[in-house]
């Protein structure tokens, strides 16, 4: 007969006692066998871990693929991959950092542009000269100064331009005055066009005269606000501006051959017109 076996713990006496006929076994007997059973069970399992490896290998060599053998690194093998990888990152940074030494960045961009600023702003504008090839030229060039008359750019060009025995020449705050202050004002960029209608010359004094006479167009309302007299409106067929005449004088030079201003005044218009 094949007797059932019942294992059991007598914690009282720390006693194993195994069926009902083996008897008592001591507790350390009992240890030793249960050890020797544990210890056949891990090779056991060693065994079978081995085994399903090997398994594994053969059917991945059958299937073609290639069989990895994994080796844990040493730690000194995984200091010297790490001391390899920061030589090379480092090798990545020197170079970039080289190949950047030549882009200029956000400060010396701001400061070539500062310069080339500095520049520009203490440039010297070329200032406009009085014609020698006729007095047309020189009322031309003063028009177009008195029409762009930024900062008394205009007056000041009058007075580049002015004979050396003008009066004008010993008080320049006056002529700025007068100017600004009357019916010229109206010259000072508050007209629309102007156009030549004539010249006469004539000698005066060993001098070669000529008067440049104008004709000037600007809005009506322009002509009241600077207080230009009605005597002196002309038509212009339009309602909304009026014209004036204008006589510019001028000589010519005999140092330099140009031809400066002597006097500049409003013309009366004919009766018939």
């Amino acid at each position: 007969q094949v007797a059932t076996m019942v294992m059991g713990f007598s914690p009282v006496a720390n006693q194993v006692f195994v069926g009902p006929r083996a008897g008592l076994l001591s507790g350390a007997r009992a240890s030793q066998r249960c050890g020797n059973l544990a210890m056949t069970s891990a090779r056991d399992n060693e065994n079978s871990h081995s085994r399903r490896a090997a398994a594994s290998a053969i059917l991945a060599a059958a299937l073609g693929f290639p069989v990895v053998r994994v080796s844990a690194m040493t730690e000194e093998e995984e200091l010297k991959k790490l001391q390899e990888e920061a030589a090379r990152l480092q090798g990545l940074f020197d170079s970039q950092r080289k190949a950047n030494e030549n882009i200029p960045g956000l400060k010396d961009g701001l400061k070539q542009k500062a310069d080339v600023g500095a520049k520009v702003d203490g440039a010297v504008e070329a200032k406009p000269k009085p014609s020698s090839s006729g007095p047309e030229e020189t009322v031309k060039t003063l028009m177009t100064a008195l029409k762009n008359n930024k900062d008394d750019s205009g007056l000041q060009t009058v007075l580049d331009f002015t004979s050396p025995e003008n009066p004008i020449l010993e008080n320049t705050k006056f002529f700025f005055n007068q100017m600004k202050n009357s019916k010229y004002n109206v010259l000072l960029g508050n007209f629309d066009k102007y156009e030549i209608v004539g010249t006469d010359k004539f000698n005066s004094d060993g001098k070669q005269v000529a008067i440049v006479q104008l004709k000037v167009t600007a809005p009506f309302k322009s002509m009241m606000i600077n207080s230009v007299p009605s005597e002196y409106l002309l038509p212009t067929g339009e309602k909304s501006t009026s014209a004036i005449r204008i006589n510019w004088q001028l000589s010519r030079d005999k140092a330099s051959g140009n031809w400066l201003s002597d006097t500049m005044y409003f013309q009366p218009p004919p009766s018939s017109e």
